[in-house]
């Protein structure tokens, strides 16, 4: 089994994004400035563009080479 080094790191950003984007609303909702979801928005981007990039890549070698 194929296994791209990066996608463990890619669910990971994914995770902690969604994370502190909650984090970042529950600041919110008690009147404070909501510090880190500009950050936060940034890991969920490109966590999902790295998991994008491993499944396309094992696509790749899977199905073409």
């Amino acid at each position: 089994m194929l296994i791209n080094t990066f996608f463990i790191p890619a669910i990971l950003a994914i995770v902690f994004s969604s994370l502190g984007i909650k984090r970042a609303a529950e600041l919110e909702r008690h009147g404070m400035v909501p510090v880190g979801r500009g950050a936060a928005i940034a890991g969920l981007v490109t966590g999902i563009v790295g998991v994008l990039n491993s499944l396309l890549w094992k696509w790749l070698v899977l199905f073409i080479f």
